[in-house]
């Protein structure tokens, strides 16, 4: 199996005026999201369009910022997609601690946090997604394509999406 992407979402209440904190945000960030823009958009335009965006080093990840929420997203390579727990899991954890300094910053009501796990499973990896349905109820079919999206509650307050899917024309 091979991890596609990560999505980390964090809302908190709506930060009035974030245009004004453009500098700081820039200063909290610019370590590990070098690339970094504003984007001028009027404070009456809905909460969920990004302020600011930055990209890592070299562009895997990159966060979306907005008055009520920051989403930290990163496109896995072959470097790293076929270890979660040696590589991914890490780096997802590292760079989601180097960012809560900025969350803080913008607001200490943190009302939502999420993971998304996107993962690929090759056909040589469909007896565990065989394994996975058959303890769902479906126990005699011919696997052939799956997309399955869960999602859990972590610790009474943490949301964890996890979507499983494979393809049909898999090497």
């Amino acid at each position: 199996m091979h991890i596609l992407t990560s999505t980390a979402t964090f809302l908190f209440s709506a930060v009035d005026n974030i245009a004004t904190q453009k500098e700081r945000i820039k200063e909290l960030v610019h370590q590990e999201f070098p690339n970094f823009r504003f984007i001028p958009i009027p404070d009456e335009m809905p909460l969920e369009i990004p302020r600011f965006i930055a990209r890592s080093h070299h562009g895997f990840s990159s966060i979306s910022i907005s008055p009520n929420m920051l989403q930290f997203t990163t496109r896995f390579n072959e470097d790293f997609s076929s270890d979660w727990k040696g590589k991914c899991e890490s780096y997802i954890t590292d760079k989601t601690d180097y960012l809560l300094p900025c969350i803080n910053h913008l607001s200490t009501n943190i009302l939502y946090c999420g993971l998304t796990i996107r993962v690929r499973a090759s056909t040589s990896d469909s007896h565990l997604l065989k394994k996975y349905i058959q303890k769902k109820s479906i126990s005699n079919l011919s696997l052939n394509t799956i997309d399955v999206q869960e999602s859990y509650i972590f610790e009474d307050s943490l949301f964890l999406n996890i979507q499983f899917q494979n393809n049909v024309r898999d090497n």
